[in-house]
């Protein structure tokens, strides 16, 4: 899901239920709002369901993977993505119920009738399968994965924004 478009091109690999993906989504919510308002960043979101077999009933990640898709339908993507991640369950834990991704998309804005009927018909199940089997396909294994011009940038340290920062500077020349 293209977010911004731009010369330099950052990907983003994510699972819902991956408490390390929270963690970056909120470090790098600010380096990624710099970036695009200086221009030149092209950031693309690939929702993967690495890890569904972690919760109860199985398929959490794909479940929130596919409502954030149409949330992207409804212009509210990253949004939706925040509210999601604030909240995840737990790993092994129950995943959300079938109303509680609709009432996250109104606590991301989204009133539209046509976002709650696409998260009850789910039709982005098989295209987050095509996501994660893509993404494994490219050698992503783990989420998160962050890539600028197709080279992996550590967002695991002290300093996730910093480090992206630094990867599309250094891309830029």
């Amino acid at each position: 899901m293209a977010a911004s478009t731009g010369a330099v091109r950052v990907d983003v690999y994510l699972d819902y239920l991956c408490p390390e993906c929270r963690r970056t989504e909120r470090a790098l919510t600010t380096a990624l709002d710099g970036l695009r308002a200086h221009g030149g960043v092209s950031v693309v979101y690939h929702p993967v369901a690495f890890l569904d077999s972690r919760s109860a009933p199985a398929g959490y990640s794909t479940q929130a993977a596919s409502a954030a898709a149409c949330a992207a339908d409804a212009g509210r993507f990253e949004r939706y993505s925040t509210v999601l991640f604030s909240k995840q369950p737990a790993e092994q834990g129950p995943g959300l119920s079938e109303a509680q991704p609709i009432a996250t998309g109104r606590d991301a804005g989204i009133t539209a009738a046509s976002f709650a009927r696409c998260v009850e018909d789910a039709p982005y199940l098989p295209w987050v399968r095509y996501v994660s089997d893509l993404a494994a396909s490219r050698k992503v294994a783990l989420t998160p994965t962050v890539m600028v011009e197709g080279r992996r940038v550590d967002v695991t340290g002290s300093d996730p924004g910093g480090a992206l920062t630094r990867a599309v500077t250094a891309a830029r020349r």
